[in-house]
């Protein structure tokens, strides 16, 4: 490797493992090209993603101009680029959204046929309310053909499974904004990523194109993969395998939005020849979060470096109207502590909960933002900036400079320079209407931050981002959860993670709906949580001896050992066809307590687990056949 990719201090592979832990060292120093790294909240993933880029630099098995690190916010691309680059790592291939990096492919594919473009949507759902009838049906439609287009169908397709009058309207509706594309040579959003596989397929010189600068693939939180990204993935790699992917299937949240999560967990079956790794540990929550977020799940997958902690409080409020104001001189109190509004979030299901602690932040004279509205360019000195840039034409890099050094820059105009100089970064020759079409990929929240000031965010806004105090709202029946659905499970389990040193936990005993006051009750977790994080209980990892041992008095011991030596023996075989370790199959106190239990079915097996069937389904049935086995 050229020692101008490389600090000079970065010659040493044993530099990049030093601070790691086991398991993380163990992701990093892994030989093999295609790995899966199940990674918990708080377990250092980022680290552990540029540390193995990093790692394979060093040891020349991976060139760092032909990386591509793919990520879903532009932040995140933000924080891998920034330790790369104080890691030593230079001159990386790119790193960017799927969105980004797709719709710079096709600009570049455009311009070597001497095409402009392409040109972008600038709101699908107006677009398509302009186009449709006077319905009260016509934004379910809308819904309907943004999930379609998440997944990669068609409303059409719905319709015809769905004979329903939404999905129908939203068949005829898709049908008049794909005329109204195709008449007017535009794409939109989803279009970016079909149009950019349908390229690789078919376009073998841009397909050779590509491929050849793109080698070496990481791919972050791979659990938020949909359909159509997956198959722009595959697209990319074409018959390589040089893959690193990382993930969480317990933070799988936005299956509403066409995300999958079983392109992490199968991994195994798309790369055969894949390792996984799991990372153990978790560095950021203290153990008292950590063991509320537990209670969320029913389980326990990750040990706590933090050991102390403050016990999560909870409070109770006659109203929301208590709970907000409630809330506001609490902040206050705390702000006296901390020295930091910014070290505060308040996190709620819904946008409309935080409009109400809005109000009554702003009555209390409390700084606060509210993540993910308004966009980048809502202040004046942004506006004129991204207009500036905008009209550039061939003179981005110019009008770029002018802004970035000027005399007295406007720290308004910050964010917008930014992004300009990432997307300059990703782009051989930079224009002023380059840059207006990438930014269509930005989503809400990307570049947010920097102010002193209380975070207010929803549980889906709220992944990826971390505070040291989390106020959760509305823990209560209909909220936390808003419906009986798994995922559910798994928001509040992300909502309570974002947590470093304290958690406060509140709910309202009445709250007003469709113009009434209704009774409401406290979340059926809460009372979980309370028993997981008394003073007095055990640690949960002593709780699980304590039902292992009473359910070994009730079942034969021989018998108990007999089928706990089968199960290990199965889980060693399927470790190796999968070419996992061990305990990612299951771990040992699991493997106890379903040696020490008579499961029926795959329901059963998932209870005494812990694990969800999206987890255990696979293997349930190999397991209830051999605790059969073991009783004859």
């Amino acid at each position: 490797m050229s020692d101008s990719l490389l600090s000079p201090l970065d010659d040493e592979p044993s530099r990049v493992s030093a601070q790691l832990d086991a398991s993380q060292r163990a992701a990093v120093d892994h030989p093999g090209a295609t790995l899966r790294i199940l990674a918990g909240p708080g377990s250092g993933k980022t680290r552990v993603l540029t540390a193995r880029i990093q790692r394979r630099v060093i040891e020349g098995s991976a060139d760092p101009r032909h990386v591509l690190a793919l990520t879903f916010t532009r932040r995140a691309a933000g924080e891998i680029r920034s330790r790369l680059r104080s890691n030593g790592v230079r001159d990386v291939g790119h790193v960017g959204t799927f969105h980004a990096i797709a719709l710079q492919q096709l600009r570049q594919h455009r311009a070597d046929h001497g095409r402009l473009g392409p040109e972008l949507v600038p709101n699908r759902p107006a677009v398509i309310r302009s186009l449709g009838p006077t319905s009260p049906d016509l934004n379910a439609a809308i819904t309907e053909i943004e999930r379609a287009a998440s997944r990669g169908t068609t409303a059409a397709a719905l319709a015809h499974r769905r004979r329903d009058p939404i999905a129908q309207l939203a068949a005829e509706l898709h049908s008049a904004y794909n005329a109204y594309k195709k008449r007017k040579g535009l794409l939109d959003f989803d279009d970016i990523l079909t149009e950019c596989t349908r390229l690789l397929r078919d376009d073998h010189v841009f397909a050779a194109a590509q491929r050849w600068r793109f080698r070496h693939f990481f791919v972050d939180e791979f659990q938020d993969v949909n359909r159509t990204q997956f198959e722009l993935l595959q697209a990319w790699l074409g018959d390589r395998n040089d893959l690193c992917v990382v993930g969480d299937a317990d933070q799988a949240i936005y299956g509403w939005n066409g995300a999958d999560a079983r392109f992490l967990t199968d991994f195994e079956i798309w790369y055969s020849d894949s390792f996984t790794v799991s990372l153990a540990i978790n560095h950021r929550s203290a153990a008292p979060v950590m063991e509320a977020a537990h209670a969320i799940l029913g389980r326990r997958d990750v040990n706590v470096k933090k050991l102390s902690g403050v016990t999560p409080a909870v409070s109770v409020h006659e109203s929301p109207f208590e709970e907000a104001a409630d809330l506001a001189a609490r902040l206050r109190w705390r702000h006296g502590e901390s020295g930091r509004w910014s070290s505060h979030a308040v996190l709620a299901r819904t946008n409309a909960q935080l409009d109400l602690v809005a109000h009554a932040l702003e009555d209390a004279e409390i700084p606060f933002h509210v993540r993910g509205r308004g966009g980048v360019s809502r202040r004046p000195g942004a506006r004129t900036a991204l207009e500036a840039l905008k009209r550039s034409s061939g003179a981005f890099g110019t009008v770029l400079a002018d802004l970035e050094f000027a005399e007295n820059p406007d720290p308004e105009a910050a964010d917008i320079v930014e992004l300009a100089n990432d997307y300059a970064s990703s782009t051989a020759a930079p224009t002023g209407a380059g840059f207006a079409q990438w930014m269509r990929t930005i989503r809400a929240g990307d570049v947010e931050g920097g102010r002193d000031a209380v975070d207010l965010v929803t549980f889906h806004a709220a992944k990826g981002l971390e505070w040291k105090h989390v106020t959760i709202i509305g823990f209560e029946e209909g909220f936390v959860p808003m419906s009986d659905k798994e995922e559910e499970q798994r928001l509040a389990y992300v909502a309570v993670t974002r947590a470093e040193l304290s958690i406060h936990l509140s709910w309202c005993r009445t709250r007003p709906r469709n113009g009434q006051i209704e009774s409401c009750s406290p979340s059926r977790w809460l009372d979980a949580i309370a028993a997981a994080t008394a003073p007095s209980v055990p640690a949960a990892a002593e709780q699980v001896k304590h039902h292992i041992a009473q359910a070994r008095d009730v079942a034969p011991l021989q018998q108990s050992s007999v089928q706990r030596q089968r199960l290990i023996e199965w889980r060693a075989a399927v470790a190796r066809a999968r070419r996992i370790d061990p305990v990612a199959v299951l771990r040992d106190d699991q493997v106890d307590a379903l040696a020490a239990s008579t499961p029926n079915t795959p329901a059963e097996v998932a209870d005494i687990t812990g694990l969800s069937m999206l987890r255990i389904g696979r293997d349930a049935p190999a397991i209830l056949q051999i605790l059969v086995s073991g009783e004859r």
